[in-house]
């Protein structure tokens, strides 16, 4: 199951030409990704951005439909979080309220350290930048 960062939808998963959706699929692993709760944040959704531990409560709720529905036979669920999205997946991995099995958790694109080279680059220039 994937969950997107906060400024995509749930096509973040499904790129024409390197659709992970479409490779776990060929693979044998069928695999969903949900568009977050207030997504796309246009102004009036953006209001209503729930808090991380609700999108969390939000999403179980979905994926335990979508195993209701999908899950016969399969062993359970691997949650795969990009920024964002990988935040909500660590409240979902938590919770001790799941109706499914929650087989892994995988997260991408989150850190609380910047690399030397981004540090050097942001200092220089006093912007963020690619550090090319």
């Amino acid at each position: 199951m994937g969950l997107h960062g906060g400024g995509y939808d749930s096509r973040y998963f499904d790129a024409p030409g390197s659709s992970l959706l479409s490779r776990a699929a060929a693979a044998g692993f069928p695999a969903l990704a949900l568009t977050r709760p207030g997504h796309p944040a246009d102004e009036e959704s953006a209001r209503r951005q729930p808090s991380f531990a609700e999108a969390a409560v939000i999403i179980a709720e979905a994926i335990a439909d979508a195993w209701q529905q999908l899950g016969d036979g399969r062993p359970g669920v691997v949650l795969l979080g990009h920024s964002i999205g990988g935040a909500i997946a660590v409240h979902i991995a938590t919770a001790r309220t799941l109706t499914w099995p929650l087989l892994g958790l995988t997260v991408s694109g989150v850190g609380d350290v910047i690399s030397p080279r981004a540090q050097c680059s942001t200092v220089r220039t006093g912007r963020w930048t690619t550090g090319r």
